[in-house]
């Protein structure tokens, strides 16, 4: 039997018996799986092998000490309690330890390593990163003593069940460490920017370090009769900033002539998003209504009007025309033409109004929108102040015949997966439900089986009729099922 010197990691969920006991089974049940899938889906982005899961517990094998960290520190982020969502209601304690392994008929590993690993584990707090000598000194190798010495606190040497000698250990101190300069790739906010580029997600004005500052993210959304695919799929954007640490405002851009929605309406529209939200697991939302910050009676209307009037300055009658025109096709186009002005400056009421909330904060913060809104964002970047206090999130929109599909009250919504199924002729859409709607939602995900066809998500998809037909069915069973 060959032995190895490698590095065994093990993760586990803290107090998921009492947990269980307090909730049963079944609540228990998706927290798991979602624990055990995320687990596997980061370490695809690594060198590392996966061995095997024990109940809630990973282990994992690593030949390079800094993949090994990565993926702890990675899997920490993703565990941690953030205030505008609660994936998993567990933190998480993992042990890392370079020792000998030697590997079994079966394909599993025994020896020193695993079973010193595995005490290990046992010993670390929740949200902590515990390591052997071993590896903090190969860390120590690749950092460099005095850089290793910054972020591995010593807790001296220690007796672990079983084990008859003490071994000495350190703790990482992994959320000290993701505030330097140096800590980039891994950061969890790294792997998301990538994801969003994957998946056609437009990122403007937005960097890296940008990203990894939380803020605030902005959501202006007109009110519909319905919580439809287009807001839900900006929502899983929603989620993955807040898995960031961002806090989310939705501004509801309820100022119109034409449609002209009661304030009733409106705040029956807050009540879904609150509603649908809830079931993806976002919390602490915080709402505007644009009617409202247009009041005379709002304490900082001075303040808006001043950014108003900066804003209908600057912009141009053609901007005014690109913005509001899209790209439909020219029915479209005439009826935006025959518009009340009220609706024609909706975009620049909702320009002015994420400014003003924006400006009230430090770091940059975030606006999600379609993409069907990226002349109106891009061109807000050049008027003043803009630049400096917004970056723009665009998620893809669904045309159909080069042209893009107009929202109604009620659509884009669907009442059974064969009228799903339908609008995917001569359109975007099934692709547009991949994207958004299969891989989105299953962050770290890069891969998913659709009738035994694997799909990365950095291909174009080469789908039949049968291929769209199971889209239309995982779809409609999954996102667009939860209620309206």
């Amino acid at each position: 039997m060959e032995h190895y010197n490698e590095i065994v990691c093990f993760t586990d969920l803290v107090k998921s018996t009492d947990y269980t006991e307090e909730k049963g089974h079944v609540d228990y049940d998706k927290y798991y799986e979602e624990h055990l899938r995320v687990g596997k889906e980061i370490l695809k982005m690594l060198h590392g092998e996966y061995v095997k899961n024990i109940g809630d517990a990973h282990l994992i094998r690593f030949r390079n000490p800094m993949e090994a960290l990565k993926f702890a520190v990675l899997f920490q982020q993703y565990h941690q309690d953030q205030v505008c969502v609660s994936l998993i209601p567990f933190k998480v304690r993992i042990s890392l330890f370079l020792g000998t392994v030697s590997e079994s008929k079966q394909g599993d590993i025994i020896g020193e390593g695993v079973n010193k690993s595995a005490r290990l584990e046992g010993i670390a707090g929740a949200g902590e990163i515990l390591v052997n000598k071993g590896f903090y000194e190969s860390v120590s190798n690749i950092l460099g003593k005095n850089e290793t010495r910054k972020y591995f606190q010593s807790r001296g040497k220690q007796r672990l069940k079983g084990i008859s000698r003490p071994v000495e250990i350190y703790s990482f101190q992994w959320a000290q460490f993701l505030k330097t300069a140096n800590s980039v790739k891994f950061n969890l906010s790294k792997y998301i920017k990538d994801f969003f580029d994957s998946l056609s997600i437009i990122t403007s004005n937005l960097f890296l370090d940008d990203l990894s500052k939380s803020s605030y993210v902005i959501w202006p959304v007109v009110p519909r009769d319905i919580v439809n695919a287009i807001h839900r799929a900006q929502i899983e954007i929603l989620r993955l900033l807040a898995l960031l640490g961002w806090k989310v405002l939705i501004l509801i851009a309820d100022c119109g002539a034409n449609e002209n929605p009661r304030k009733e309406y409106s705040q029956k529209f807050q009540s879904k998003i609150i509603n649908y939200s809830s079931k993806r697991n976002l919390k602490e939302l915080e709402f505007y209504f644009l009617s409202d910050l247009f009041d005379p009676n709002y304490e900082k209307y001075k303040s808006l009007q001043a950014i108003f009037q900066n804003v209908i300055s600057n912009l141009t009658l053609q901007d005014l025309l690109n913005i509001n025109n899209k790209e439909y096709d020219e029915n479209v186009k005439m009826t935006i033409k025959r518009s009340a002005t009220l609706d024609f400056l909706r975009p620049a009421l909702t320009i002015s109004a994420v400014l003003h909330l924006a400006r009230r904060n430090q770091n940059k913060c975030i606006v999600v929108a379609g993409e069907d809104e990226k002349i109106q964002w891009i061109t807000s970047h050049d008027l003043p102040g803009s630049r400096e206090n917004l970056g723009v999130i665009l998620n893809p929109i669904i045309k159909k015949n080069h042209s893009q599909l107009r929202q109604t009250k009620n659509w884009p919504f669907w009442d059974s997966w064969q009228n799903l199924y339908d609008d995917m002729e001569d359109s975007n859409l099934a692709e547009w439900l991949i994207r958004l709607y299969l891989f989105l939602p299953k962050f770290p995900i890069t891969e998913l089986t659709i009738n035994k066809k694997v799909l990365n998500i950095n291909d174009k998809f080469d789908l039949d009729r049968n291929d769209k037909r199971m889209v239309a069915k995982l779809v409609y069973d999954g996102l667009l099922s939860l209620t309206h």
